[in-house]
């Protein structure tokens, strides 16, 4: 498991991305590279690191010898109680170590890690593969086997992110369907394809006005914001490309 039993609510973050090329293998090479102990079992690798608290178990041992022998030679109740207590100690800091699960489906690739080692040791791992995540969303441990905490989060993941597209959908609707005044003034000497294009321009920069409108209203999230800015940005870069070669085939036909 990736829980510790010192903790009660033990919080997992777990990611869906996507990879140019095959992200189990990459992992795989990437991990047993930095020294840490890699497994593949039924399509599900696992990367286990070194130990976060060496210090602090060291000392726990030491803690659990002494206690121990002064168990054995002075038969001290109390000796024995902190024996045991020092073991269950050293048994949870042993325990404490990055675990990192991934495994594939759907053409996507879901990780489960600590929010802490194991989520950086991701992140540094995507960014040399060049990955992108798409969704991630952090879950309350819930005690289980590695493949079954998978299982879980993966449908759990899934319907966030189905959520999450479906309400970027209906918000891309609201923007493109607002009412919107376009007065254009077409310069008479250009062709009726040219005049288009400054239509399509004028049009994509009103969308690009009323989305501007809506996040100051907060009527549209963040991740929305972005993405609708980018495509309209792209779409107008397009047209003003498209524009600015029709203008030069105009000027040396003329």
């Amino acid at each position: 498991m990736l829980s510790s039993p010192l903790v009660k609510q033990h919080f997992l973050r777990a990611l869906m991305f996507t990879a140019k090329a095959d992200a189990l293998s990459s992992f795989e090479r990437h991990f047993a590279t930095i020294g840490w102990l890699v497994s593949n079992v039924k399509g599900i690798v696992l990367a286990e690191g070194s130990l976060i608290h060496p210090i602090p178990l060291l000392i726990s041992l030491l803690f659990t010898v002494f206690f121990a022998i002064a168990t054995i030679l002075g038969r001290d109740i109390i000796s024995g109680i902190l024996t045991i207590f020092f073991i269950f100690i050293s048994l949870t800091l042993y325990s404490i170590r990055p675990i990192i699960a991934v495994t594939k489906i759907d053409e996507k690739y879901i990780a489960i890690a600590d929010p802490e080692e194991g989520y950086l040791n991701v992140l540094s791992f995507l960014k040399n593969i060049e990955g992108e995540i798409i969704e991630e969303k952090s879950f309350i441990d819930k005690g289980l086997p590695v493949p079954k905490l998978l299982e879980s989060y993966t449908n759990e993941l899934k319907k966030y992110y189905e959520k999450v597209q479906e309400q970027t959908r209906m918000e891309r609707v609201a923007v493109v369907t607002q009412p919107t005044e376009v007065k254009v003034t077409r310069p008479t000497p250009l062709s009726s394809e040219l005049a288009n294009l400054m239509d399509e321009v004028s049009k994509w920069r009103n969308y690009l006005e009323k989305l501007e409108e809506l996040r100051t209203q907060g009527k549209i999230s963040e991740k929305a914001y972005e993405e609708l800015k980018k495509e309209y940005l792209n779409k107008l870069k397009e047209l003003e490309k498209k524009i600015e070669e029709l203008q030069k085939s105009l000027g040396s036909s003329s």
